[in-house]
């Protein structure tokens, strides 16, 4: 039975770890009242590097607190010591890697990232960046070692603290990019701060050569599949704001930020059921799916596409209460595709659920570069003929492809049996209907073609889901009834 305190410590980490999306949609209006659209595609773009520059200059090892913390959680001693001295390396890798950059920076002359800021800007990214890597560290420790209070006060501040910072750095410095960088700064050298306090405060100060020897082994292979996945999620931003122009790449980003609450809730979907998934093939070491965790992937199914379906009805009607600049909306015309490059995501989780049970990692590197080699020509050839809307193309061909590389290298071990009306025919049947409508959205209303999208889908569902709707529904009443 599910405990009533195991679901308000979910809850709360849940909605603590969403917190910084909530920051940069809640700031959104601020941002686009105070900033051009030419400052929106150039705050999109150090974005992006700030991502880049975590990766680099931490080298992954705030992945290695979660390793250690299991292997020594039951000695004491070795896990002060383990802990600690996993910070001190973080700290002096970037402390090393800041002087190297600031190096570089006095003899790059002709620096590739053109249209930005060297100083301050892009140098506030690397400090952004490096701080940041402490907020993994104290998230992982905070949440194995079951402190949820201290986990929300802690997520909370940051949230705070960077909406705050944002909007007063807005009145001094108004029209300018130091607002919402600045804000993002401060928040993170309060969890620098926080985060070292805590460690040498709970786990003492040590530092241990070999330590840091055995984080740079467990760490760095993650590094390279790491570079390759920020390659295929951010590189659109520098092809759009280098090919056409920084004011499409604000409009791109804007949308793309609104849309984002889809990818919120079905991340927080699958996080709930990967567990029981997991443990169902590793407690039986089964090498193929089951119906126990076919239903699972069913169920997602069915709530992703009601999710996305809802959006593609949604979003265009509240974003323009939301961004009120006129200048934005055009851009309108693109929420029900971004939308439907979600509609595949079950058959993601599902392919990639193998690799992640059975430590199949060899085989995600060549995933990953095919799939980043692709994207990247993709998106260079529709974006510098179609501008912003090959963007949004690329980005819905593009999500469908990295499935089809995890598809294939997962059959070569694992074998799936599941119900294929459910699981690809559904969605592959909605993912058409709403291209087709898109295509011929100029003759009809906004209401009919969406609504009726909706009313088709549901009666889908209806048919496809007609024997399992009542046990979800109990399931739902169940759950309510325990929460």
């Amino acid at each position: 039975m599910i405990s009533r305190q195991l679901i308000k410590s979910s809850l709360v980490y849940t909605i603590a770890g969403s917190l910084p999306l909530a920051a940069s949609l809640i700031l959104l209006p601020f941002y686009i009242s105070n900033l051009s659209k030419a400052q929106m595609g150039e705050f999109a773009v150090y974005q992006a590097l700030t991502l880049i520059f975590q990766i680099i200059c931490t080298l992954n090892l705030e992945s290695s607190v979660l390793y250690f913390f299991f292997r020594f959680k039951k000695k004491e001693q070795l896990l002060r010591k383990y802990l600690s001295s996993v910070v001190i390396s973080i700290l002096i890798l970037g402390i090393c890697f800041t002087i190297l950059f600031l190096v570089a920076c006095l003899f790059l002359k002709d620096y590739p990232f053109k249209n930005l800021s060297l100083f301050p800007f892009i140098f506030m990214c690397w400090l952004t960046a490096f701080f940041n890597g402490f907020l993994k560290v104290i998230n992982t420790l905070l949440i194995n070692e079951q402190k949820p209070g201290l986990f929300f006060i802690l997520n909370s501040s940051y949230f705070i603290i960077t909406i705050v910072g944002t909007i007063v750095t807005f009145q001094f410095y108004p029209g300018s990019l130091i607002g919402p960088l600045w804000g993002r700064l401060a928040a993170a050298i309060f969890i620098f701060a926080t985060t070292l306090f805590y460690i040498f405060r709970i786990y003492g100060v040590y530092f241990n050569n070999s330590v840091f020897k055995k984080a740079i082994a467990y760490s760095y292979p993650y590094v390279f599949n790491m570079i390759l996945l920020w390659l295929m999620s951010y590189f659109d931003r520098f092809l759009l704001g280098d090919l056409i122009s920084l004011e499409d790449l604000g409009v791109y980003d804007v949308i793309l930020k609104c849309c984002i609450l889809i990818e919120f809730v079905l991340n927080g979907l699958i996080t709930a059921i990967n567990p029981k998934i997991f443990s169902s093939w590793a407690d039986k070491g089964l090498l193929q799916s089951n119906p126990e965790t076919n239903k699972y992937f069913n169920v997602y199914t069915l709530i992703s596409l009601l999710v996305i379906a809802t959006s593609i009805i949604g979003l265009p009607i509240f974003i323009p209460l939301f961004i009120q600049d006129k200048s934005y909306h055009f851009a309108l015309d693109f929420v029900p595709l971004i939308c439907l490059s979600y509609c595949f995501k079950n058959l993601l989780h599902m392919y990639a659920a193998p690799f992640l049970v059975f430590g199949r990692n060899k085989s995600l590197p060549k995933i990953y570069i095919f799939s980043a080699v692709s994207q990247v020509l993709i998106s260079y050839m529709l974006i510098k003929y179609w501008g912003l809307a090959g963007a949004v193309l690329a980005l819905v061909i593009n999500r469908q492809l990295i499935i089809l590389f995890f598809g294939f290298e997962c059959g070569k071990f694992f074998k799936f049996n599941f119900n294929k009306l459910k699981i690809w025919y559904l969605p592959t049947f909605y993912f058409l209907l709403v291209l087709i409508g898109e295509y011929f959205k100029a003759y009809f209303n906004f209401y009919i073609l969406y609504f009726g999208e909706f009313f088709i889908l549901c009666i889908m569902i209806y048919f496809v889901y007609k024997n399992e709707i009542p046990q979800y529904i109990n399931f739902m009443k169940r759950m309510l009834k325990k929460a």
